[in-house]
């Protein structure tokens, strides 16, 4: 956000319009841009899936990286596992669309028309269905239909009423500026904010982020962090005792450590649409595809060089 601001020559705040930022939304568009046109190979993680039910399945919104409660936007779904019983190693299954899993159901089912001259028992139909399954579909698989998974055969007695599935799956980056760091200040500086109790260093705080004054909605730019407990601000709007908010961005994340430079240009192509048209910055078309078409070449050459078959089919 600070480097398109400073592209465009101007401070961060002024791209807020009545209490919307521009900025903010115009750097999580070009992210999500990037996000919806690669699959990368840096967003594979492993995830769970808990309290999946027999009959209802389970939900891909509840997913939480393998191992920890941290929460996870999966936005693909590449291999699911699943563990039986006591056991702890999960094993890989089939994954079918619910669509897909439909039409082989079909296909089964087809093939056990009674003939016209002859009825078929209850009892053959269950042998043939038994026999079928296993030898033409995969024992268990895995069937999602948007945002539900759900298991097949709905096996009590292998996986119980409840259970976890994991899954290998691509996830979507954790929105830029998601949370506020706030607190309230213990004493009164000209020109800073004190409190004895934040903890400025190290932190996400830099220079250049928006301070709100929640008190009196004045709002102010962080020009230096002093301390752990002190900011120096372009204005002075704190007394003690006021309750103060610093929006933070999450700026960990690898489009800005591998593609920072198509990330800036993309989210000033965005900002763009926001602003009148004498406030706007043209940049030129190829500059941008240029920087795109390096990002995808990073991201396929980032999946050739960690395996030793370039034939992934």
């Amino acid at each position: 956000m600070n480097a398109v601001a400073s592209f465009m020559q101007r401070r961060p705040d002024n791209f807020t319009k009545n209490g919307f930022d521009c900025l903010l939304r115009a750097c999580n568009n070009a992210r999500l841009y990037a996000e919806r046109q690669i699959d990368f190979e840096l967003s594979r993680v492993s995830v769970t899936v808990p309290n999946v039910d027999l009959n209802n399945g389970g939900s891909l919104d509840d997913a939480v990286l393998y191992g920890t409660l941290d929460p996870v936007n999966v936005k693909k779904i590449k291999r699911p596992f699943i563990a039986f019983g006591s056991n702890s190693n999960a094993v890989p299954v089939g994954f079918y669309s619910r669509d897909s899993w439909l039409k082989r159901l079909k296909r089964l089912w087809e093939q056990v028309l009674p003939p016209q001259t002859a009825a078929v028992t209850i009892q053959s139909l269950q042998q043939f269905w038994t026999r079928e399954f296993v030898a033409t579909l995969q024992p268990y698989a895995v069937i999602q239909m948007g945002r539900q998974v759900y298991v097949a055969p709905a096996d009590k007695q292998a996986l119980g009423q409840t259970f976890s599935l994991d899954f290998d799956v691509l996830k979507f980056l954790p929105n830029y500026g998601t949370f506020n760091q706030g607190g309230q200040t213990d004493s009164t500086v000209v020109g800073k904010l004190v409190d004895s109790t934040a903890a400025f260093l190290p932190s996400s705080v830099r220079i250049g982020q928006v301070v709100t004054n929640e008190a009196t909605g004045a709002t102010a730019i962080i020009t230096a962090v002093d301390s752990a407990t002190m900011l120096t601000l372009s204005t002075d709007i704190f007394t003690t005792g006021q309750i103060y908010s610093i929006l933070v961005a999450n700026e960990t994340d690898f489009l800005l450590d591998n593609c920072f430079d198509w990330l800036m240009y993309r989210a000033i192509w965005e900002l763009n649409f926001f602003l009148k048209e004498d406030e706007r910055v043209q940049l030129d078309r190829d500059l941008i595809n240029e920087s795109w078409e390096a990002v995808k070449s990073w991201n396929e050459n980032l999946i050739n060089l960690a395996t030793d078959n370039s034939d992934l089919a």
